[in-house]
């Protein structure tokens, strides 16, 4: 029998940990239990407030045993946010590409396999992501025998970000970083990459999963007012970067406003 372990990928997952004692392992373990795994996943501790709970919980995924998977853990001596975490574990990735995954998420099993396979064969490509959804019941959905990918332009980025950051895995070297906790880092990154003309591709396969709904009242982006600000934050400073003119930056702010005033209605009715 073979019993060599799987390939690793040149792979660096970046998992920003704050207050996530409870959960980080799960997240982990979804990125450890790969077809093929990362050569590295990257914890940092964003000042997490809980009495080192959440360091202690970093510290012990480090002494497990994760071959062929090394385990780093970055502490930050003062909060960042989510963007400045990934910033942080950014800086310290040695592979080819980084993947990004939050400490309450999951990873479908063959994610990396099919994902950064998909990028090694198109090497143009900076960034790719694909579909989220809901952890469903049933368990894992079969992975898709072939993937449709298509390139995501800038309108359709402003219509929706087409990229959860669950979902994204990207070349190391792209030079553009996560900005300032005001806005919405995430979104913005993927629209400055794509007004640069960088090429990044979304993949039409579910590859990535939440526990909950996205918007969900107990989430980070369940704060929906708190979120639509950081959101039009970003959208304002894509503009004052002249990567959009003044029309096409109202026109993007109104219909934000329009996806913020539908998502305050359903929540109403869910409750109702």
């Amino acid at each position: 029998m073979d019993v060599r372990p799987p390939d690793v990928l040149p792979v660096s997952v970046i998992i920003p940990c704050w207050c996530c004692a409870d959960t980080v392992a799960r997240a982990v373990d979804s990125a450890l239990r790969q077809t093929r795994p990362p050569a590295e996943i990257i914890l940092i501790d964003d000042a997490s407030p809980d009495g080192g709970a959440t360091r202690n919980a970093l510290h012990a995924l480090t002494e497990r045993d994760t071959s062929p998977t090394r385990i780093d853990v970055v502490v930050l001596e003062a909060n960042s946010g989510p963007g400045g975490a990934r910033n942080a574990g950014w800086a310290q990735a040695t592979q080819r590409y980084i993947a990004f995954l939050d400490a309450d998420d999951i990873w479908h099993p063959h994610k990396l396999e099919l994902q950064i396979g998909w990028m090694e064969s198109h090497p143009s490509v900076s960034m790719t992501g694909h579909r989220s959804a809901v952890m469903p019941l049933g368990g894992w959905p079969e992975p898709p025998g072939k993937i449709a990918a298509t390139r995501v332009t800038l309108s359709q980025m402003l219509i929706s970000n087409r990229f959860p950051t669950r979902s994204v895995a990207m070349r190391t070297d792209v030079p553009v970083r996560f900005k300032g906790r005001n806005m919405a880092e995430d979104y913005l990154l993927w629209l400055e990459l794509v007004a640069e003309r960088y090429e990044c591709w979304h993949l039409d396969a579910v590859l990535a999963f939440s526990l909950r709904p996205d918007f969900d009242a107990g989430g980070y982006s369940g704060r929906l007012w708190a979120h639509e600000l950081r959101e039009l934050c970003a959208l304002a400073e894509l503009r004052r970067q002249k990567r959009i003119n003044a029309i096409s930056s109202w026109v993007a702010s109104g219909w934000s406003l329009a996806k913020y005033i539908r998502r305050l209605l359903l929540r109403v009715l869910r409750r109702a």
